[in-house]
């Protein structure tokens, strides 16, 4: 049986992870899933993310994304220093915290 608190995260999540709300789709290794894209977060937080190295070095600089998708869309349980094929670019995850079934993902990537 589910819980009235339990319904109301699934309908929430309905909410926030909708292609007409929040959520776009996102090709995540190969895959075309539906996230929420959230370059705020990384502003909030900056230094939980600092390498404590020069970021503009050599003209490479280091990119971060966070982005929120449904567990069971995704397939699989990301972990921190895997790579992951994000929208065609190559990244490596930063970050992954699992909150009631939704993923919440940071990858980092270098640009130049």
């Amino acid at each position: 049986m589910t819980s009235a608190f339990k319904k109301m995260i699934e309908n929430d999540t309905k909410i926030f992870l909708n292609i007409d709300e929040f959520g776009e789709v996102a090709n995540i290794d190969g895959d075309d899933i539906l996230v929420m894209i959230d370059n705020d977060i990384i502003n909030k937080r900056p230094r939980l993310f600092s390498t404590g190295t020069d970021p503009y070095a050599q003209g490479v600089y280091q990119s971060l994304i966070t982005f929120f998708v449904k567990k069971v869309d995704l397939g699989y349980t990301p972990v921190e220093g895997q790579d992951i094929r994000f929208n065609g670019k190559v990244s490596l995850v930063k970050s992954v915290s699992d909150n009631l079934g939704i993923f919440e993902i940071t990858l980092e990537s270098n640009e130049t």
